[in-house]
């Protein structure tokens, strides 16, 4: 996560006063952010550089899909955490957005911008949710490249002694 984004979430956490609260990992921005990219494949992306909420639509189907029924507890908890965390607007770190590749952007260029997987694409992520425990989290993240070319996924990362690395991600939420 970008230094604003941990500040921001450490401020939040001593405020709440919570003791179970999720403890933020620096490192889960790059992590997941290349996990995006190298995921999506794009040449030409470009990320905003803020995090997006939720769709209703994409809200509907995580409430019903099969992660609320998990068997692991833990990432139950990061899913409905992520349906809470992902209404924040957090700053993305636009130097770990070039460093992978991209370029860093405020707001989507308009529609007519995107004309498919050859030219640029916009690729967009939720602010994560975290387990109780913070042993997993969760990233809700799109791209859009044209009228036809878009897509979502919802991608899982698992904390371990190594760092984080990406679980499970599961495809077209779309």
């Amino acid at each position: 996560m970008s230094f604003q984004l941990l500040a921001c979430q450490t401020v939040l956490l001593l405020a709440c006063r919570a003791p179970t609260a999720p403890v933020p990992d620096s490192n889960l921005s790059r992590v997941s952010l290349a996990f995006v990219l190298e995921h999506a494949g794009f040449k030409n992306a470009l990320v905003l550089t803020k995090t997006v909420p939720l769709s209703p639509f994409d809200t509907e189907i995580l409430t019903r899909d099969s992660l609320m029924d998990s068997g692991v507890v833990a990432v139950k908890e990061a899913v409905r955490d992520l349906l809470v965390s992902s209404r924040k607007h957090l700053p993305i770190d636009t130097p770990v957005i070039r460093a992978l590749g991209a370029k860093p952007i405020a707001r989507s260029p308009g529609a007519d911008s995107f004309v498919g997987p050859r030219g640029p694409t916009l690729i967009y992520m939720s602010a994560p949710g975290y387990s109780s425990d913070s042993t997993f989290a969760v990233v809700y993240w799109g791209y859009h490249c044209g009228a036809l070319c878009a897509g979502a996924d919802l991608a899982i990362f698992r904390r371990d002694s190594s760092g984080n690395s990406a679980r499970r991600s599961l495809s077209a939420i779309r």
